[in-house]
């Protein structure tokens, strides 16, 4: 019984170490590297006499995928 245990441990085990090992036959083409569409917002008149200028970090700028990925997972259900 305890040799039984042990074999199944050590291929577990042995499964799990291949299975993290990195996978370097993936070429990456320079069509599937992602490109942003960088977008800007239009303020209404009276939002821009009330608020002040608005900054958005230089780091993180507004994308379209950005804006709808936020719509998104803000109308989620699961996640109110």
């Amino acid at each position: 019984m305890k040799k039984s245990v042990t074999l199944v441990f050590i291929t577990v085990l042995i499964g799990l170490l291949y299975a993290c090992k990195k996978d370097t036959s993936k070429n990456v083409s320079q069509s599937e590297v992602y490109n942003p569409t960088p977008t800007t917002i239009q303020y209404p008149d009276f939002v821009k006499k009330s608020i002040s200028d608005i900054k958005i970090p230089t780091d993180n700028p507004l994308t379209v995928e950005g804006i709808a990925l936020g719509r998104k997972l803000f109308y989620e259900k699961m996640l109110s």
